[in-house]
């Protein structure tokens, strides 16, 4: 009579992208603290949380504060938003072992090829950078949100 492999189940162990997504904005915090984390569309700027994106935010541009009859409706100044980096996001194709790293403004290339290098090494992840569009996003928080 010959002897049958026992068949042995297997677990496994793997955490939720939203978990790492909090590690992902705890180590942006602490290396990159001229950045401030947003929602993807820029919404006002958060901390390090469970999501599927950040958006990264700069200081105000004092040459953009809001002025005039616009302050009827904006009560923030705008913040150049310079990218938006994707953990999960189907359309992006972005997963948890693929990022994608949408940057706007030509100028923030090299700045943020070299968080997301950071970011590939620290989480063992490919992330792809893309250049979504030639200048930075202004974002603007409505006076009645």
């Amino acid at each position: 009579m010959t002897q049958q492999p026992e068949n042995r189940g297997s677990t496994s162990y793997a955490e939720s992208y939203r978990i790492v997504a909090r590690r992902v904005g705890d180590y942006i915090v602490e290396h990159h603290s001229d950045l401030l984390l947003s929602s993807c569309i820029g919404g006002s700027p958060f901390g390090p949380t469970e999501t599927d994106s950040y958006s990264f935010l700069t200081e105000i541009d004092p040459r953009l504060r809001v002025r005039g009859w616009q302050k009827l409706i904006y009560s923030d100044p705008a913040r150049p938003m310079i990218g938006t980096l994707w953990l999960k996001n189907d359309v992006r194709n972005a997963h948890h072992k693929k990022w994608v790293l949408e940057v706007y403004g030509r100028v923030n290339v090299d700045r943020l090829r070299t968080i997301a290098d950071e970011l590939a090494r620290h989480f063992n992840v490919e992330v792809h950078v893309r250049l979504e569009s030639e200048h930075p996003r202004d974002t603007y928080r409505p006076a009645f949100d």
